[in-house]
């Protein structure tokens, strides 16, 4: 089994479980009283990893396509080093 081809249904029940888990040990032994209510917490801690995984899968591609972009510009990179024949070159891109 391929973790990689699950992760989309891995990577939520992981989330869920840790959620439950942290959930029932603050209930059991709070460190703290809190200010606000159990729903409203547990709302605004949902939403903001909702959006914290929204904004992450929009930024981390367009992230990346710049950072290459960079790198060539400038001359980074360990085959910006090195001549070798662009076959090598694609070659040893796939297995690094």
């Amino acid at each position: 089994m391929d973790l990689l081809e699950h992760r989309k249904i891995i990577q939520p029940l992981i989330f869920v479980a840790l959620l439950v888990l942290l959930l029932g040990f603050e209930k059991t032994r709070p460190r703290r009283a809190f200010q606000f209510s159990r729903i409203v917490r547990i709302i605004s801690n949902i939403s903001l990893a909702v959006i914290n995984n929204f904004v992450l899968q929009l930024i981390f591609p367009v992230l990346a396509v710049g950072a290459a972009y960079i790198a060539v510009e400038k001359g980074w990179g360990l085959f910006q080093m090195i001549a070798l024949p662009s076959w090598l070159e694609f070659i040893a891109g796939v297995l690094l």
